[in-house]
């Protein structure tokens, strides 16, 4: 009696598992298509910066990728984000933080420290030049961003949560839910067991994505490595400073020392190379 009324539940929800997995596929298609006419119908503030617009010619150029309309954005964070494909027509959105500028406008500095002063506290607001980015550092972001969007990393992270959701629940229903023989507390720990190696496969996709993005910024040119490294540093510190009361590690982002350790092995690279010229 039992195993049929799971059986019923299984068939009624799975389509609706299907559905929200087919949905978050779709969705990020459509978004990515039409990134910069949703970032201007969302108010984004669109900016136009020659020295960007080179540093974006010049990876472009680099990574091989030919894209003709990158759309520049002021975000609202502290980290820069993109949007779009490689293969969208309608072209790619890169959204800056304010910190981003702060160095060449300051009106930008203090209005950026008032708003990390009201928002997160005044000990964030103390070590607003940790999120300042050095010459370097701005290239490094720009180039980690093209390189997201080179590979269509949203594409990516949607369609592997997608699967995982679908395919994670058709494991469970069939294996777990409508087992006649496992016991309630061993379905338990098998259920636990399956999001967490599904949590797993995810979080395992994101961080590849963000080590190959560092990893090919970085190995365009010395200053882009150091620029990475840069950037790296001040985060390190000010995690440090401020933990735990606020953190910058995520699930979507390898810990800060493994970035910081791969991108330090590129510069020992590009040293190598400097020698030999």
């Amino acid at each position: 009696m039992f195993v049929g009324s799971t059986r019923g539940v299984f068939r009624l929800v799975r389509p609706l598992v299907a559905l929200a997995g087919g949905i978050m596929i779709v969705n990020n298609e459509l978004l990515n298509k039409s990134a910069p006419k949703l970032a201007a119908n969302e108010g984004a503030k669109r900016v136009s910066s020659v020295e960007t617009m080179s540093i974006i010619t010049d990876g472009l150029y680099a990574m091989k990728m030919n894209v003709f309309n990158v759309v520049l954005m002021v975000g609202s964070g502290l980290s820069a984000f993109s949007g779009g494909s490689a293969t969208a027509r309608n072209g790619v959105v890169i959204a800056l933080p304010p910190t981003y500028f702060a160095t060449s406008d300051p009106l930008i500095y203090q209005s950026i420290k008032a708003s990390l002063n009201q928002q997160n506290g005044s000990l964030l607001a103390q070590h607003i030049d940790s999120f300042i980015p050095t010459d370097n550092a701005r290239r490094f972001t720009i180039l980690h961003e093209l390189s997201h969007i080179k590979h269509s990393d949203s594409r990516s992270r949607a369609l592997t949560q997608g699967a995982t959701m679908m395919i994670g629940y058709e494991i469970w229903g069939r294996k777990i839910l409508q087992s006649k023989t496992m016991p309630i507390p061993v379905k338990l720990g098998m259920t636990m067991v399956l999001v967490m190696v599904s949590f797993a496969i995810n979080v395992s996709n994101w961080w590849r994505q963000e080590l190959r993005a560092d990893s090919e910024a970085a190995s365009i040119d010395m200053d882009a490595c150091i620029g990475g490294i840069d950037s790296i540093r001040g985060r390190e510190h000010v995690e440090k400073v401020l933990k735990p009361t606020w953190k910058l590690k995520s699930l979507t982002h390898p810990p800060i020392s493994l970035r910081k350790m791969q991108l330090e092995k590129i510069q020992s690279a590009h040293k190598r190379t400097l020698r030999n010229l």
